[in-house]
């Protein structure tokens, strides 16, 4: 334990030391920085075969959009914004904003007769978290439409927004929709300054034996609808003092407490579950890229009652450090040489909680109206699950993303059906 401390110790002191003497260049000629809270979405991409920080929307329809009406639809969503307009091109270890115009041609492709949708996904998740050669390359996004026209998958990397703020884009520009879209993507709204900061453990043997995890996007997704609608979830939560995204952290952490009771203390997390939290004014608030703060949530192994539970989630500070905070850091540990891969095998996340609204009512494009819809999240190296959590029409849902090298999907899943079903009941005693 010393010799581990004592390393950490050093190496602190070289970046320090880094600090002091040399800061990122400046963009070179023709190019932009990237902001903080965009930079941790490219720099903490890992090897080549682990660079898939890439987000999916899959949205079905009940009959086949008419493409010239999707089209302009596409491009009605697109005009408004730089982030559609821009990729990303890397010098030396630095990383800065490139424009590119947004074509139709390149970001849309209608899917002929036997061509695989996934593997079309596979292929521009590839491409693009790559970064481009300066003076080429489209945007980082792309839209494909099925062949039989009722499936229609909208794929980006993360570098250019978050799932929330995406879906505001989307439910403003490519549905037939107004906002206020809904009454539940309101995730932080007692935030009135700067997030404070919290300590957060450190964990000293993640910086020895931890592998990186999900490789080329190879994770699974499995889907489980809660048995109740979000009215009754919110006005519950309500009244137990918990907001929407803490309920479902509650979940998420009761969750890995059944999951990993059995199981040997040397595996436990050591990392606090992660919540991002919105930092927009409403549920239709638009911004460029990522704006949100981190809320951490201790692991209880084995765990706690759940009323306990449930006090514990409600006493939590509102939030820790928010994304600028961690892509400033990045941004810095890359200039010193060998800091990087310490910072992000120490400061990476093992489980993160995610609250993602989509709507409250029925969207259509169109005369097509949207019956059901998937998501694909990003997943972080190291990252051995993230449970992301939706609602849409007033059902609930859970997409839990597992990475299979790390844990095991269906015992995972069972764990967090019982702890929702935990949950629920807790919240619904009298």
């Amino acid at each position: 334990m010393a010799k581990r401390l004592a390393l950490l110790l050093v190496a602190l002191g070289v970046l320090g030391a880094g600090l002091l003497l040399r800061w990122p260049d400046a963009p070179p000629p023709g190019l932009a920085a990237l902001d903080d809270g965009d930079a941790i979405f490219w720099l903490s991409q890992g090897g080549a075969s682990d660079r898939f920080i890439t987000c999916a929307v899959y949205f079905h329809f009940d009959r086949p959009l008419a493409q010239e009406g999707l089209e302009a639809r596409l491009q009605a969503l697109v005009e408004p914004y730089a982030l559609f307009k821009r990729n990303v091109v890397e010098q030396g270890p630095q990383a800065f904003w490139q424009s590119r115009p947004a074509e139709l041609s390149s970001y849309l492709k209608v899917l002929a007769a036997g061509e695989d949708l996934e593997a079309l996904r596979r292929a521009a998740e590839a491409e693009f978290s790559r970064g481009a050669v300066l003076g080429s390359g489209a945007p980082l996004f792309r839209a494909f439409l099925a062949n039989e026209g009722k499936t229609l998958l909208f794929l980006w990397h993360h570098v250019l927004s978050d799932f929330e703020g995406m879906y505001n884009k989307q439910a403003a520009h490519l549905f037939d929709a107004s906002p206020p879209r809904t009454r539940f993507g309101y995730q932080l709204a007692a935030l009135a300054s700067t997030p404070a900061e919290i300590g957060r453990p450190v964990a000293l043997r993640y910086l020895f034996d931890r592998p990186v995890g999900v490789k080329a996007a190879g994770f699974g997704v499995e889907k489980l609808v809660l048995p109740w609608d979000q009215d009754r979830l919110a006005d519950r939560a309500a009244q137990a003092g918990l907001g929407m995204s803490d309920v479902f952290s509650l979940m998420a952490l009761r969750a890995l407490a059944l999951y990993y009771q059995d199981r040997p203390e040397s595996t436990w997390p050591a990392l606090p579950l992660v919540s991002p939290l919105s930092l927009r004014a409403s549920a239709s608030a638009l911004d460029e890229g990522n704006d949100r703060a981190l809320k951490q949530f201790e692991h209880v192994i084995p765990p706690l009652p759940m009323a306990a539970m449930v006090d514990a989630v409600a006493s939590l500070p509102p939030a820790m450090g928010s994304y600028d905070r961690a892509g400033a850091m990045m941004k810095q540990a890359r200039v010193v040489p060998g800091l990087e891969g310490l910072l992000r095998r120490v400061g990476m996340p093992e489980f993160i909680s995610n609250y993602f609204p989509l709507a409250d009512d029925v969207l259509h494009l169109g005369p097509a109206r949207l019956t059901d819809y998937a998501i694909r999240v990003p997943m972080m190296p190291f990252e051995e699950a993230k449970f992301a959590w939706s609602n849409y029409n007033g059902e609930v849902a859970l997409f839990l993303h597992t990475d299979p090298k790390r844990v095991v999907p269906a015992e995972l899943a069972q764990a967090a059906r019982q702890a929702i079903g935990e949950v629920l009941a807790e919240l619904d005693a009298p």
